[in-house]
């Protein structure tokens, strides 16, 4: 094949590949600003918080949290996080185990579950997380 060619097609492709990288960059933008509107009220649209709605359960003492704990620092992505990995941690746990996850990420990680979660979910995705926890056992 011509070389010409060959440089073009990287050429085109890299010009592609900044393209996506800042429309995905302002997408993010978007949800930044939906998610500090969030933050500066301190909470999700029902007024609600992880912490608030677990400030009365005493933490499961013998529950593992390692791989949990874990499993929602690194869904944080670079470009893309996974908010299907903190919905899948947050199913099916009773109140004691997701206390005892918030206390052991704010211990290990010196950030607030709450905090880190705003920070990464957007408005309606922490909604959903608030959602699990409500209807906990």
């Amino acid at each position: 094949m011509n070389r010409k060619i060959i440089y073009g097609i990287i050429i085109a492709s890299l010009i592609g590949l900044i393209v996506l990288f800042i429309l995905s960059k302002s997408k993010k933008k978007k949800e930044v600003a939906q998610i500090r509107n969030a933050i500066s009220s301190g909470m999700g649209s029902s007024g609600q918080t992880i912490s608030m709605l677990l400030s009365r359960v005493t933490p499961d003492s013998s529950y593992d949290t390692s791989t949990d704990i874990k499993t929602i620092k690194e869904a944080k992505g670079f470009f893309n996080d996974d908010e299907e990995a903190i919905y899948n941690t947050f199913s099916e746990k009773t109140k004691k185990q997701l206390k005892a996850i918030e206390n052991e990420f704010q211990n290990k990680y010196g950030d607030s579950l709450d905090d880190f979660l705003k920070n990464m979910l957007s408005v309606e995705e922490y909604e959903k997380v608030l959602n699990q926890i409500k209807t906990s056992r």
